[in-house]
């Protein structure tokens, strides 16, 4: 199993209509295509995931085709709901994600930890790093 966090754990957070939003990503990474690739609270990929109220995944794939998926808790607010399969948002090859949480509704935000995760390959693609000197 290889995996990749999107987010840490939030609990008993203030909220309301359209507040607060986090935006985790993107994180850009190589995934070989083989197998299911699911939204799960733990690296095993079987945790159950529960956001209160709303969270969006946006994937940017190997051939440049950006989807996305768009779900919300709807009558269960704050109950735990089975990992999410994810595969048909990706192509084999690079893949840049960005996930998104928000609240809908007053009073209260949360989510579990978040993570992308396949019993085959997952690897991530560290971010460009450029370090100019212009010296005197």
């Amino acid at each position: 199993m290889t995996s990749l966090r999107l987010c840490e754990n939030k609990s008993g957070e203030a909220g309301g209509v359209g507040w607060p939003v986090e935006q985790f990503g993107p994180y850009t990474f190589t995934w070989d295509g083989v197998s299911k690739v699911m939204l799960s609270s733990t690296a095993d990929g079987s945790g159950k995931i529960m956001v209160d109220d709303l969270y969006s995944i946006t994937v940017t794939n190997s051939f440049g085709t950006t989807t996305r998926s768009e779900e919300m808790a709807r009558i269960y607010y704050g109950v735990p709901q089975p990992p999410r399969d994810i595969t048909y948002l990706l192509k084999a090859g690079d893949n840049t994600i960005t996930f998104k949480t928000w609240s809908t509704i007053c009073c209260y935000y949360g989510h579990t930890e978040f993570w992308i995760a396949s019993t085959s390959e997952i690897r991530p693609i560290p971010g460009c790093k450029i370090d100019i000197n212009l010296g005197v």
